[in-house]
Parts: C-alpha cells; sequence; structure tokens
C-alpha cells in the first residue's frame, strides 16, 4: 500500500482533527423549494464556460438540468427572493491533504482552473465568493470583481493566482473577509488600496511579494492598513530585521481591535532582544505567530523572555521552527499563564523537562516534538485536565508512559515517538475516549497490548506502535471499538496467526505490518 513518511503521521493527525468539523452541505437539496433568478442562471453557465473542470466536479450546473440553479453544487441563493448570495466552490480539504503529502482517492481534487468570467457581474447580491485552493495557475485576479460592491466574503487563498494585486479591490468597501494569501505568484505594489476597507476584520497576504517595499519599513507598510483588521497574516512576505524601528511595532501601527497576527516565516534573525520587540504589538492580540523567523537566544538579553510575557492575554504562542537553542525552563519560565496552546517544536531547547516549570493550567496544546529534551516525563503534565494535544516526539525523553495519562479525558492526540522511552504501556491509556492519534513508536517499551488498552478509544484513528518490543495480545474475535485510517506496527509481534480484526477495519488507507512475525497464509478477505 501506498505510504507516507514517518515524520508526516503526527502532523497529519492534527490535520485530519482540525478539519472534522467541516461540512460542505452548501450544495443540494438546501434551497430546492427557491427558484432561481433566470439571468443569475445564465451568468453562472457562462461563468462556467470559462472554467477548465477534469472532473466534471460542475455537472449540474447546466441548462438541461430540470434542478433549479441553487441547488447547484456550490451555489447558496437567498430563501426569498432566489437570488445568487454565495459560490462556494473551494476545494480546500484536498488541498490541505496534498499540504502532508498525502492523496487521498477518497476525496478528489476538482482544481478548477481557466478563466474567471466578468459574467460574474450579473450576480448583484453576491456576498461570499469563495475559489480557494483550486488551479488558476499564470491567472491574474480580475480588476472587474471590483464593482461587486455586496462581496463581504472573497476567498482567493491558495488558487494559484499570479500577478500585481488589482487596487480595484479597494472599492469593495463591504468586505470583512479577504484572503489572498499563498499565491507564490501574486505580487503587491502597495498596500494603499486596503485604506478603504473600513469594515475589514480579515486580511491573508502571506506569500505576496511587494517588491516596491524591500528597502522601506514594512512597519510603515502596515500602517495604512486599516484599523479595523482584526486577523491578519503575513507570513513569508518578506519582513525583514532592519525594518523593524528601534522602539517596535507600537509606534506604527495603529490596529485597536487586532487578535491575531501572523508574521512566520520571516527574517527576524537580526532582531535585537526580539521578546522586547514583539511585547510592543498591540495588547489586544490573543494570537501571536513566529513560526520559522530566525529566532535565537543570542539576541535575548540576561532577564530572558519576561518582556513578552506583557501580552497577559496571550493564549496562544507559536514560536517553532526556530532556533532558540535554550534550556527550556528558561524559555518557559516568565510566558504567561493564561497560555492555552504553546508550540516551540524544533528550536534545540535542551534541559530535563520534569525540572521544568508547566503552570499553564488552562493549557490545551503542547508541542515539545524535535528538540534535545532529557528525563522523565513530569507528573505534572497528567494534572493538565484541559490538555488536548500533547507532542513530545523526537526528543531523548526517558522512563516510562505515565499512567496519570489516562486522566486526561480531553487529550486528541499524544505523540511520545522517538524517545528512549521503556517499561509497558499502562492500560490507562484505553480510557482517553476523545483520543484520535497514539504514537508510541521507535522507543524501548516491552510487554503486551491487550484488548484493554483500547477499550474506550472509540474515535482513535491513528496508531504507530513501529520497533518497540511490543506485541499485539488481542483474541481472534476481538472488534476493536474503532475504525482505523493509519496503522502501524511493524517491526513489532502481532503473530503468528495473521490479525482477524483487520477485517472490520473498513477506512484504512495505509497499513504497516512488515517484520512483525507474522507466518500465517494472507486471507482471502485482505
Amino acid at each position: 500500500m501506498t505510504t507516507i513518511p514517518f515524520v508526516n503521521f503526527m502532523f497529519l493527525a492534527l490535520f485530519s482533527i482540525a478539519i472534522t468539523p467541516l461540512n460542505f452541505s452548501l450544495c443540494k437539496g438546501e434551497y430546492s423549494k427557491v427558484t432561481c433568478n433566470v439571468n443569475e442562471k445564465q451568468a453562472l453557465l457562462k461563468f462556467k464556460k470559462g472554467l477548465f473542470d477534469p472532473t466534471n466536479w460542475l455537472s449540474s450546473w447546466s441548462e438541461s438540468n430540470q434542478l433549479d440553479c441553487c441547488s447547484w453544487v456550490g451555489v447558496r441563493c437567498n430563501n426569498n427572493a432566489g437570488r445568487v448570495m454565495e459560490l462556494s466552490l473551494g476545494n480546500t480539504f484536498h488541498s490541505q491533504l496534498e499540504d502532508f503529502g498525502i492523496e487521498d482517492e477518497e476525496y478528489p481534487d476538482h482544481n478548477l482552473g481557466g478563466e474567471i468570467s466578468s459574467s460574474l457581474l450579473g450576480l448583484q447580491f453576491l456576498t461570499h465568493l469563495n475559489l480557494s485552493s483550486n488551479y488558476f495557475i499564470c491567472t491574474q485576479i480580475p480588476s472587474f470583481l471590483g464593482p461587486l460592491r455586496s462581496l463581504t466574503h472573497l476567498d482567493l487563498n491558495d488558487a494559484g493566482f499570479s500577478g500585481l494585486i488589482p487596487h480595484q479591490l479597494g472599492n469593495l468597501s463591504n468586505l470583512h473577509y479577504l484572503g489572498l494569501g499563498d499565491n507564490s505568484g501574486l505580487e503587491a505594489n502597495n498596500l494603499h488600496w486596503t485604506s478603504n476597507l473600513l469594515s475589514l476584520e480579515y486580511l491573508k497576504l502571506s506569500d505576496v511579494y511587494a517588491h516596491n517595499y524591500k528597502h522601506r519599513s514594512w512597519p510603515q507598510v502596515l500602517g495604512v492598513l486599516p484599523s479595523s483588521i482584526t486577523e491578519l497574516h503575513l507570513s513569508g512576505c518578506g519582513l525583514h530585521s532592519i525594518m523593524v524601528p528601534p522602539q517596535g511595532y507600537a509606534s506604527i501601527i495603529n490596529f485597536t481591535s487586532l487578535r491575531v497576527l501572523d508574521i512566520s516565516s520571516n527574517d527576524f534573525n537580526e532582531v535585537s532582544n526580539w521578546p522586547q520587540v514583539f511585547s510592543t504589538l498591540p495588547s489586544t492580540i490573543t494570537e501571536l505567530h513566529l513560526r520559522g523567523c530566525g529566532l535565537h537566544s543570542t539576541m535575548v538579553p540576561p532577564q530572558g523572555y519576561a518582556t513578552i510575557a506583557n501580552l497577559t492575554s496571550l493564549p496562544v504562542l507559536d514560536i517553532s521552527y526556530n532556533d532558540l537553542n535554550d534550556e527550556l525552563k528558561r524559555v518557559l519560565s516568565n510566558f504567561s499563564t493564561s497560555l492555552e496552546i504553546l508550540d516551540l517544536n524544533l528550536n534545540y531547547l535542551q534541559g530535563e523537562i520534569q525540572h521544568t516549570p508547566l503552570n499553564f493550567q488552562n493549557l490545551r496544546e503542547l508541542h515539545l516534538d524535535d528538540n534535545r529534551l532529557i528525563g522523565q516525563i513530569p507528573e505534572l503534565i497528567g494534572r493538565l485536565k484541559n490538555l488536548e494535544y500533547l507532542t513530545l516526539d523526537y526528543n531523548s525523553l526517558t522512563g516510562s508512559v505515565l499512567t496519570s495519562l489516562g486522566n486526561l479525558s480531553s487529550l486528541r492526540v499524544l505523540g511520545l515517538g522517538e524517545n528512549k522511552l521503556h517499561g509497558t504501556i499502562p492500560k490507562s491509556l484505553g480510557l482517553l475516549s476523545n483520543l484520535f492519534s497514539l504514537n508510541l513508536g521507535y522507543n524501548s517499551f516491552e510487554g503486551p497490548i491487550d484488548e484493554a488498552h483500547f477499550s474506550k478509544l472509540s474515535k482513535l484513528e491513528m496508531i504507530a506502535l513501529s520497533s518497540t518490543n511490543l506485541f499485539l495480545n488481542v483474541s481472534p474475535s476481538w472488534d476493536p471499538p474503532f475504525q482505523l485510517s493509519y496503522f502501524r506496527m511493524y517491526s513489532c509481534k502481532m503473530g503468528p496467526y495473521f490479525p482477524v480484526w483487520l477485517q472490520n477495519q473498513k477506512s484504512l488507507k495505509q497499513l504497516c505490518i512488515s517484520n512483525s512475525r507474522i507466518s500465517d497464509i494472507v486471507p482471502s478477505w485482505f
């Protein structure tokens, strides 16, 4: 069967959980009693004519189709007047799977492309237009979108668009949401056109290249953005260290309502005392993402990271993929106790984890994977009752798995793979009724894994137990409470008989059980 790199396992787990609630039922049946406007039906057909639709995803869009156009896939109408209000033609689900290197035949890629027809101007009541995660390669964002004054939501993220962002988008004065990010060929002369978008709350410009500003201060550029913005994504936009003023961002940026700021994948490796600089951001911020910004501990003063704690309302902090190369205890000692999500993945952090202060009683996610941590898992972690994600993979942790982890009733992802853990697996893990992903692989565990270890794991979809000394000890008639998508138990003991319980696993996408001491004949149902 097709395999995916082991390193993707935990990312896949996080993603799969994140997308579980999505609902793609905008389409058929929901508005079947509404008769759509005849002119708008023709506008939709002209729009479709310019599209490249390799999977015939828009097959319901047909003159001969007796279904009302309000029942066409991706179309949503006003319930009373039958006017088209939303076009939701994004391909977000499959695009995210591709980000993790996964091909999933269950969710085919419709990848719309081609040209955006000006017939959209006939949809005078259109409030939502979503073309995200499609394939409009070498296509410019059309300037004629400017007159669609009813638009409140324009999502063109990750759709392959290139060229200059048309300044006519500044005429969309009712926009609340504008997503232009993750289009690697997209450029911006300036951002002055956004100053008219006085209702804008969400702006994503990730990977947009603002080529005329490489010798000017990016904070000054940001100063033209509407102060109404509550969520701002500027990852990979070419922000540079030399462009940060000595007094930080506060002197220039006037966001009175900013809650989420993502400036990941920019080059801040020369920022002096970066905790102090980023602490001057607006105090309203509740999420700060600094992933992959070249931050390192040599630019941190003796008082440490205390100044970033000035963002006292900050529950989400992502400083992953940097080069802190510091003691974990020093890094965590001054962080706000109100933290709910903390991501310090891949930072070359050192020290004994059991001597580290983890007084974050509201913590829901703790990501410390891919570091150089040693020592035993502290008992304190078993008392973080709100914890949903715990990833400690790829360290050098020793000792055994805590029985108290079974008390974390909200836990959805547990990642302990690639450490130096040993001993048996406590049966208390079988009580984690919300657990979705379990990774214990590449450790020195030994002993049996039996039915009690899985007794309450009805939501479990991913298991990785490979390269341990564990052996699966279940009865031939065992009927697991879960339906797995991914199961990895190679270089362990499952045999000598072929596991009959796999016959009822109808959702398996990846199965790795090589070198598992099975000497049985492969059954016909496999």
